[in-house]
């Protein structure tokens, strides 16, 4: 079993003996790599859904599902910040770091269902789709975690081309931790802030990415 589940001033983290290190094995090896981003991503999320989140989770209902179209923003980028957070820190080395995110690459490209659902679907399937798999998903979903992951790194890719690296999507997630703490994020919200950022439009962007 592997996973995590963030709250408010915790988290609940589940991994294998295997994945966390012992005297006679102290160096970050693959294993241990493993459990680090684990603790990486649900310690973004003290920032990234606990406290900025969607607008709609401002009032949630707990005795049903709460639909949005934003997991690949929460949970995609969370999922590309957690190991470029260890290569920031030095806990990975480029290479390991690279290995890390060809395999997300791998993964993505593997998945046929890529094909049949966008990004903004596969957030708002999550409760029919994602968490109620079934033999056929390959074909028929893409994760909003790899797939969101992939596309906050192009999105930071294009930031840093657009702005001559004067700005990235570190900027993007400033801004919105400053203006949108009480108010949450609507569904174009990110959108609305990249285009003010970098004074650029990036409509055809998203089409391709997010609803593409």
């Amino acid at each position: 079993a592997y996973g995590g589940l963030e709250h408010k001033k915790s988290s609940s983290l589940i991994c294998s003996r295997k994945e966390l290190p012992t005297e006679n094995k102290p160096e970050i090896d693959s294993d241990y790599t493993r459990f680090l981003a684990l603790c990486s991503h649900e310690y973004f999320h003290a920032w990234w859904i606990k406290t900025i989140k969607p607008a709609s989770f401002h009032a949630l209902n707990l005795g049903r599902e709460n639909y949005t179209e934003q997991l690949w923003v929460f949970e995609g980028f969370t999922s590309y910040y957690d190991e470029l957070s260890l290569l920031r820190t030095k806990l990975l080395s480029p290479e390991q770091y690279l290995t890390l995110f060809a395999q997300t690459v791998t993964r993505v490209q593997k998945s046929q269902g890529r094909h049949k659902q966008s990004l903004a679907e596969s957030s708002f399937d999550a409760w029919t789709k994602f968490y109620q798999q079934d033999e056929n998903a390959p074909n028929a979903i893409v994760s909003y975690y790899t797939k969101g992951a992939l596309l906050a790194f192009v999105l930071d890719i294009e930031i840093r081309s657009r702005s001559h690296d004067a700005q990235s999507l570190d900027d993007v997630l400033k801004l919105i931790w400053v203006n949108y703490q009480d108010t949450g994020l609507e569904d174009d919200t990110v959108q609305k802030v990249v285009a003010h950022l970098t004074q650029s439009d990036f409509t055809k962007f998203f089409d391709d990415y997010l609803y593409g």
